[in-house]
């Protein structure tokens, strides 16, 4: 079982888009996966959640100790399961860190996991948050996506080394996948621009795969459904089934 965080700058980077495709994709190629929405927007868990469900959520796990197992849902989709996200979770972002105590027992129930699931992906909130740096914790890798800009460089190179920075320094062993280039205009000068930039500064820590913008991309979600089920031969059903690839390639 593989634990994968996804984490990214800020909103708008294709974060949650990425986390339900690649773990629609993941499900797809066979791998029994768990999503875990770890951020109190909750949108991973609206297009994903069946809609007669109960109130269980990851904020129940995280604030009043309730098992891992008593919040996980199927989706109703094959290999595909997933522990919903609550706006309650904010007040555990409300905390400067995550207690260590609290990191440790998160991790471990993932682990009681291993049996059942090969692959596990923690949607995070922008930013490095407390839920973040708890995801960081229990993961084994971590992935930023990223949109094509030239403003946001800088501050793409900064969070990464943050994160590089806390890993070294043992508060985390997730070690980068990969940055994933997300929602580009390949028609736009400035994008075909940002990301050569992208490709100088990250060289083999960029994904080989870009995912382009997408009018279907941007549909699927509101319809509650994954781009292999809205558009299964377009090109973010193209660009996604690559990137689960590539994924799976990095990590042998």
């Amino acid at each position: 079982m593989s634990v994968t965080a996804i984490v990214s700058l800020k909103g708008g980077s294709g974060k949650t888009t990425t986390a339900i495709n690649l773990g629609a994709a993941l499900a797809l190629k066979g791998k029994r996966t768990l999503l875990v929405d770890l951020d109190p927007q909750a949108s991973l868990s609206y297009v994903l959640s069946p809609e007669e469900r109960g109130s269980a959520s990851m904020a129940d796990v995280l604030l009043d100790s309730h098992a891992l197992s008593e919040v996980i849902l199927p989706t109703g989709r094959e290999n595909l399961d997933l522990i919903p996200a609550a706006p309650r979770l904010w007040e555990f972002n409300q905390e400067s860190a995550p207690a260590r105590k609290t990191a440790r027992r998160f991790a471990d129930a993932l682990r009681t996991q291993r049996r059942h699931y090969d692959q596990i992906l923690l949607d995070c909130p922008p930013a490095l948050t407390p839920l973040a740096r708890l995801a960081l914790h229990s993961a084994e890798w971590s992935l930023t996506p990223t949109q094509p800009s030239p403003m946001g460089l800088d501050a793409l190179e900064r969070f990464l080394d943050q994160i590089e920075e806390e890993r070294k320094q043992g508060f985390h062993e997730a070690k980068l996948l990969g940055v994933l280039i997300a929602n580009a205009n390949p028609y736009l000068r400035v994008t075909v621009e940002s990301c050569l930039r992208l490709k100088k500064v990250f060289q083999k820590r960029l994904f080989h795969t870009i995912v382009r913008q997408s009018v279907r991309l941007v549909e699927a979600p509101g319809l509650r459904r994954t781009i292999f089920e809205h558009d299964p031969h377009g090109v973010g059903a193209e660009n996604y089934s690559k990137l689960v690839r590539e994924f799976l390639h990095r990590m042998d």
